[in-house]
């Protein structure tokens, strides 16, 4: 499964103290691929983060709908209006 690895609130930092702890998570994790800095509340960072994930979900492959048989509902007031209108004895 792809993974996302995002840093939030890089802006509670100085910047050079954010990336050298960023840094530090990435060795220990072994990351090797794309991350993102954000900071929420400035929205930095997160317009590039929204365009990626919407162009990974628009990239997914489709699952496809399994459609079901639809059963025959016989419905009571259907049955006894047409036996009322065929003149059959109709018991309520």
């Amino acid at each position: 499964k792809p993974r996302w690895l995002v840093f939030n609130k890089v802006d509670l930092m100085p910047e050079e103290e954010a990336n050298e702890k960023i840094q530090e998570i990435l060795d220990a994790l072994g990351w090797e691929d794309e991350y993102f800095k954000i900071s929420a509340i400035n929205r930095s960072g997160t317009k590039e983060l929204c365009y990626k994930l919407a162009d990974f979900m628009e990239n997914l492959p489709r699952e496809e709908e399994e459609v079901a048989e639809e059963d025959k509902v016989n419905f009571m007031w259907d049955d006894y209006h047409k036996d009322a209108m065929a003149g059959k004895d109709v018991v309520t």
